[in-house]
């Protein structure tokens, strides 16, 4: 029997926080010779627990344009659609392995409602990269989620940039893209979310707000302050810290960007750098 994990058709939020965890646990618990897994040609890399033959990406312009991608959804991919995907997907296996029976697991795929996936059923690890492309060192990186005020993520900048060296990462979801150093890669919709996590990977520190970026830092090992509503999940020893050096504060909207700030100076004062 061979095990089809997806296609994956959603953002990189539920990607990395639902669908490959999720589809991790599935290919550890159910035994099987061959596991294939179809996702965005450019975050295929995440999945470096299977050999990159078996990753077969879905169609390129479901990836170009990530503001179409929402949740574990494609705004341009009906139910149909997916259906339609979701057979061609096993189709090609089969294909390759005419004899084999294949089994699928893909998340549910819905416009209408959320499917929560347990804890228990996510496989979470550390993302490994082969490559070594970036050059920069000594910096902090900062990742402005566009879910926050511009006004705030900015002014926490300003004051950052007074401090410390701060390099802005992200992909198109995060605030001040003039600033962001992934962004200006010609190379962007290829190998932007590789640049990501390798910022993240050799930065002194991460700075950003709740989120899936904070999950990600932590994922990653990189000592990381965040803040805002209801923290405990990312402080240390929460669901989403991994055992990793970090620190969450509580922050609304009335919290001032120099608390903010004066408080991530304490913390990488405290963790020596």
């Amino acid at each position: 029997m061979i095990l089809a994990l997806g296609p994956y058709v959603g953002d990189f939020e539920n990607e990395i926080l639902i669908f490959r965890p999720y589809m991790k646990w599935v290919a550890r618990v159910i035994k099987s010779k061959m596991v294939y897994i179809s996702t965005h040609f450019n975050r295929a890399f995440l999945y470096d627990w299977i050999p990159e033959e078996n990753i077969l990406p879905v169609y390129k312009e479901f990836s170009r344009n990530e503001m179409l991608q929402i949740k574990y959804i494609h705004e341009n991919i009906s139910s149909n659609d997916y259906t339609l995907l979701l057979r061609q997907f096993k189709s090609d296996i089969q294909t390759i392995h005419p004899s084999e029976k294949v089994e699928s697991y893909h998340l549910s795929y819905s416009k209408s409602g959320k499917v929560y996936y347990s804890m228990y059923k996510r496989d979470f690890s550390r993302v490994k990269l082969q490559e070594d492309s970036i050059e920069e060192k000594d910096y902090i990186a900062y990742i402005p989620d566009s879910r926050f005020g511009l006004d705030e993520v900015e002014q926490v900048y300003d004051l950052l940039i007074q401090r410390y060296n701060v390099l802005v990462i992200g992909d198109m979801r995060t605030h001040l893209t003039k600033k962001n150093v992934v962004l200006q890669n010609t190379d962007y919709i290829e190998n932007g979310y590789k640049y990501i996590i390798e910022y993240i990977n050799k930065a002194n520190a991460v700075i950003c707000p709740l989120g899936h970026w904070a999950a990600l830092a932590n994922l990653q090992g990189t000592p990381l302050f965040t803040w805002g509503p209801y923290p405990g999940s990312y402080k240390e020893g929460g669901t989403y810290s991994f055992g990793n050096h970090c620190m969450a504060i509580p922050a609304t909207e009335e919290t001032s960007s120099q608390k903010i700030v004066d408080s991530f100076s304490y913390f990488y004062e405290r963790i020596g750098r």
